[in-house]
């Protein structure tokens, strides 16, 4: 992060999971949590991922735990830029873009933000109506 004068931090990226979760996000039970930072759980799915992205080469390799940044502290970031690429992101992309605003796709909140900027590829806008 690097912070402004008047506090808020500027997100430089943040990526969109394959479960339409922002960085660590998923299974959010709220769009706008209280603090900033944080431990998550990585759940085995998530884990299985990062395995089936390249991440890590076995899931034994993938960390349990992972530090997140709240929804608030996301929305509360004077611009966001969103990188989404892949053909596995397109179901999450589609969500985000053209779902509810539902704590189900915790990404879906970025819409309400002035200043956050989506760069996917085709492959992940490929299930996108917009």
């Amino acid at each position: 992060f690097q912070h402004m004068p008047h506090g808020l931090p500027i997100l430089p990226t943040t990526v969109v999971g394959s479960y339409a979760h922002p960085s660590w996000f998923y299974a959010a039970k709220e769009l706008m949590e209280a603090g900033r930072f944080g431990p998550v759980d990585i759940d085995e799915t998530s884990r299985a991922q990062q395995v089936r992205d390249g991440a890590f080469t076995t899931i034994d390799e993938v960390p349990p735990l992972a530090m997140t940044v709240t929804m608030s502290a996301i929305l509360a970031s004077r611009a966001i830029s969103i990188v989404v690429p892949g053909a596995n992101k397109a179901d999450a992309v589609a969500r985000t873009l053209d779902g509810p605003i539902e704590t189900a796709c915790p990404a879906s909140a970025l819409r309400r933000h002035p200043d956050a900027v989506l760069f996917a590829d085709e492959a992940a806008m490929s299930r996108a109506a917009r």
